[in-house]
């Protein structure tokens, strides 16, 4: 679905159709810049359920943002964490339970590790895109945008730990399979402290050009020591044979992104942290 636009003090009705099951996030699109008080910094984002209503969503946002100074420039903090609007707490299941979990980051922009101490997640499907075979791990990352599908058994009483990172992510990501109609170096690049404090961020192609129907890879190199994940508007992603909405590049990864050009009308591939897209860390694809 494509975005609106509400003017201040009015109400809009938007419709569409949903064609694939899963958890979704909607969102504010405002380009906040510094004010904290604007766009996904105040909380103008939710989630969005197709399927089941007897799945358990956790839902994280980041509480309490704050601007601090570091030695490469202003970044955001925030004071805490949210699970659907409270504090973590305990898992609100009793042993013996499988409990389906979908979880959604709806920060602004921090990462988090998440984690239910003694149990172990098995991940079915990531961006709503289902998984060959499920994936066992003892945490789940999940960076702003990104939802996750996992099973939990509940083998005792626990409680949410949630925690900020900036650690790459665990997956290995390789070379996707099938021939690309065209492959594109694209470099990302942090520059400390170049527009009035704040670090400025660079895409090395600013636009691309792409035809209905073609397959194009992204070769994807992440010079910073932050973590970047990267959307593009209407497409679906592929890394290492696994399609999702959210790419996740690491701290001075590498990473290969194919996409099939299925989304006519021109797309944003943009970072997903609210602070690096608003600085700069951008780029349009037109269709010819």
């Amino acid at each position: 679905m494509r975005g609106g636009v509400v003017g201040p003090h009015s109400r809009q009705r938007m419709e569409f159709t949903p064609s694939r099951a899963g958890l979704y996030l909607y969102h504010s699109a405002v380009v906040a810049g510094s004010d904290l008080g604007a766009g996904l910094y105040s909380g103008q984002s939710g989630a969005l359920l197709i399927g089941p209503s007897n799945e358990s969503l956790v839902v994280l946002k980041g509480v309490g943002p704050f601007m601090r100074r570091t030695v490469r420039g202003c970044e955001v903090g925030y004071s805490g964490v949210t699970i659907n609007g409270r504090l973590p707490g305990a898992l609100r299941a009793n042993p013996g339970d499988r409990v389906l979990l979908q979880v959604l980051n709806a920060c602004a922009t921090a990462t988090y590790h998440v984690e239910l101490p003694g149990h172990v997640f098995e991940v079915t499907a990531l961006d709503g895109h289902p998984l060959a075979s499920p994936l066992r791990v003892g945490r789940l990352q999940v960076s702003p945008g990104e939802r996750v599908s996992a099973q939990v058994v509940v083998n005792q009483p626990t409680r949410w730990v949630v925690r900020e990172t900036e650690l790459a992510p665990s997956t290995p990501w390789g070379i996707n399979n099938g021939k690309p109609d065209e492959i594109w170096p694209v470099v990302l690049t942090r520059h400390p402290a170049a527009r009035s404090g704040f670090n400025r961020w660079s895409v090395s192609r600013q636009q691309l050009r792409v035809s209905g129907g073609g397959r194009y890879r992204l070769q994807i190199h992440n010079t910073s020591d932050e973590i970047i994940p990267l959307h593009l508007q209407r497409h679906r992603l592929q890394v290492q044979g696994v399609l999702k909405d959210v790419a996740v590049v690491g701290p001075h990864q590498r990473v290969e992104v194919d996409f099939v050009a299925d989304g006519r009308g021109p797309a944003l591939l943009h970072c997903t942290r609210q602070l690096h897209s608003d600085f700069g860390l951008r780029a349009r694809v037109d269709y010819t």
